[in-house]
This record gives C-alpha cells, sequence and structure tokens, in this order.
C-alpha cells in the first residue's frame, strides 16, 4: 500500500510540473498532510497546522508582494 500512495504521489507530481520528484525535498508534514487526501482520509490536525506553517504558498498573509508587488525585472546588463 505505501508504495502504491508513494507512486501516486510521485505521479501527481509529475503531472503538476515537477520534473523529478524523486530529487524533491518535502517535510514529513507535507507527506503527512497529502498522503491521506490520496485515500480520501483527513490528517491529523497537528500534522495540517505544522504543514500550514511550514508553506509559505498555503498563507496567504505570507505572500507579501509576490501577488501585489511589480513584476519582476531582468537584471541589469553586465558592462564588459
Amino acid at each position: 500500500m505505501i508504495n502504491r500512495l508513494l507512486t501516486m504521489l510521485t505521479e501527481e507530481l509529475r503531472d503538476e510540473g515537477l520534473p523529478d520528484p524523486l530529487g524533491a525535498s518535502f517535510t514529513l508534514a507535507a507527506l503527512w498532510d497529502d498522503l491521506p487526501r490520496l485515500t480520501g482520509e483527513t490528517p491529523p490536525t497537528a500534522v495540517q497546522q505544522r504543514f500550514e506553517a511550514d508553506s509559505p504558498l498555503t498563507d496567504p498573509s505570507g505572500w507579501g508582494d509576490l501577488l501585489t508587488g511589480p513584476a519582476p525585472t531582468a537584471p541589469p546588463p553586465i558592462p564588459l
């Protein structure tokens, strides 16, 4: 069962654009939060809270200027 779940997660991550999921680094909280989702279960509240605290993308208050600031620009050219 564990191999099947990890295979499903790996395929999902590839489908979402992560080219090498097996080489990626994840916290145990992120894995524990995601694996129950694949089985239709809910992770423990402590895991959900920890994962949300570890992930700036799940908390819009931590996005800062990512969405409201100016678009990133290319760095100035290096003079030769």
